[in-house]
């Protein structure tokens, strides 16, 4: 029988060691953390095409000491190379900081860099092992760069705002479709072929399309664009000119990670209803006196495949408990302590969303994408007649709507 002694001294030297490794290891790796001397906190990214080279902008956090008591200030600071990390080495050339990714949560990509192939450009950041799959990613019409030097209002950074505009609770209202670099690798590189996020545009620029009468998914020019101005000390940036912000409420096509095209506010909201985990949305019924804007709660929006001969048919359901917020032109107290909706503005509210579904499934016919993921959904669940038609079976399908909707007791 081994020696008790032994035993408790053959332990106290083992946990001495385990100690002493772990000790080390905590004082010669940063686990994530950083060191604000020997590095800087990249908080966004935005990728511009100039000519043969890619731009790379790089929104920064400076902490500033807590007895100023002032706020973190960000500057922006850009470099140029032939890829992404060509670009972060002449960043580090020129600040001696090595631009970590492991807190940057926006990677934004302008209007030049959707002429090429999406995965191209993003592929540094699938490779790196500092950034991870969480970063946020999205379109913007005009220049990355110019988008994130902006000067807000509020005193912001470009980057926290457009995070703030893309947040849970903004895709759980049908308002933005929100994706990272995980669900747009997942949805590119299945069966579809085919993946998406927000495009972002200035609210001034978005207002002037309106005005101008551009219609449903038109693909964005970039022309609107007026984000110049000058050099901000604090922010580093340009700000523009009556602009307040940023609208995250459209959509960027892609297709074999190509761009294919733009989806307008409204097609994009009824994307999100069939596409998203939506908890309460609102929605603009009618015109003129039988106008209503009507809330939308308990909303499940699904969509599948079935096979009729060879023909594929999209079905796409999507139900909601319904409730009058505002709009009649004579209210009483017995309708505004209700709010109960009727058989009119039901009819109302499922006319406008069966349209614009239909138009949204007319709009990916003719741009060429797979938005809803038939031909995922078609090798799921109906693998050999997939195969035994070498996909051309998802060709020209019809579709199948299911509204149902009902008023709030």
């Amino acid at each position: 029988m081994p020696d008790k002694k032994l035993l408790k001294r053959c332990a106290a030297i083992i946990c001495a060691l385990a100690i002493a490794g772990l000790t080390f290891l905590f004082f010669t790796n940063d686990f994530g953390l950083v060191d604000l001397r020997k590095t800087s906190v990249v908080i966004g990214v935005g990728l511009d095409k100039a000519g043969d080279e890619l731009e790379l902008t790089a929104q920064l956090a400076v902490p500033q000491p807590a007895e100023n008591g002032e706020k973190t200030q960000f500057s922006v600071i850009t470099g140029r190379g032939a890829t992404v990390a060509e670009a972060l080495n002449k960043i580090n050339v020129r600040t001696g900081f090595y631009p970590k990714l492991v807190f940057c949560e926006l990677i934004l990509l302008g209007e030049s860099c959707l002429s090429g192939d999406v995965f191209g450009t993003l592929d540094y950041f699938y490779r790196n092992e500092y950034t991870g799959l969480t970063p946020k990613v999205a379109a913007c019409s005009g220049s990355a760069k110019d988008a994130l030097s902006m000067d807000l209002p509020l005193g912001d950074s470009a980057t926290d705002n457009i995070i703030r505009l893309l947040s849970e609770e903004a895709e759980r209202s049908a308002n933005v479709c929100t994706v990272n670099l995980k669900d747009i690798g997942e949805d590119g590189y299945s069966e579809s072929a085919f993946c998406y996020m927000p495009y972002i545009s200035m609210e001034n620029e978005q207002k002037g399309e309106e005005r101008q009468g551009s219609g449903e998914g038109q693909e964005s020019s970039g022309g609107g664009q007026s984000s110049g101005g000058g050099q901000s000390a604090s922010q580093g940036g340009k700000s523009a000119e009556g602009s307040q912000g940023f609208a995250c409420n459209r959509a960027a096509l892609f297709s074999g990670g190509r761009f294919a095209g733009t989806l307008d506010e409204r097609l994009t909201f009824a994307f999100n209803l069939v596409n998203s985990e939506v908890r309460h949305a609102f929605l603009r019924c009618g015109e003129g006196e039988d106008m209503r804007v009507i809330g939308l709660r308990d909303c499940k929006g699904s969509r599948s495949v079935s096979l009729e001969g060879d023909r594929v048919n999209l079905n796409l359901s999507f139900s909601a408990i319904v409730r009058v917020q505002d709009g009649e032109r004579n209210p009483t107290p017995e309708t505004e302590g209700t709010k109960q909706a009727s058989e009119q503005d039901i009819a109302l509210c499922r006319e406008r969303i069966e349209g614009d579904l239909e138009a949204l499934f007319e709009r990916c016919e003719l741009l060429g994408c797979d938005l809803f993921g038939i031909r995922n959904l078609l090798y799921k669940y109906h693998y050999s007649e997939y195969m035994r038609s070498e996909g051309a079976i998802a060709s020209s399908p019809t579709l199948s709507l299911s509204v149902r909707l009902k008023s709030a007791a």
